[in-house]
């Protein structure tokens, strides 16, 4: 499959990626809140949805860095009420 869009002058999951990261990652700090609280999760879709965090910055940490941790930082901070 081509990923290189010549009309848009860029790779198509870039445009994607751009669309989606912030809903996928406020679903998993979400998902780690659940976790943290006791809850049940499903810690394979976890590491393979961080994953793309990683594939997308062509294996490495920027995107995972910038995109999602930063965001998972802010939100270990934030008080929990019960």
């Amino acid at each position: 499959m081509v990923n290189w869009s010549p009309k848009l002058q860029t790779a198509v999951s870039d445009l994607v990626y751009q669309e989606v990261h912030e809903k996928v990652r406020d679903a998993v700090i979400a998902l780690i809140d659940k976790e943290r609280e006791g809850e049940q999760i499903d810690r394979a879709l976890l590491k393979n949805v961080l994953g793309i965090f990683v594939e997308i910055g062509m294996g490495q940490m920027d995107r995972y860095e910038d995109d999602f941790e930063e965001a998972m930082l802010q939100d270990t901070l934030l008080p929990r009420f019960p």
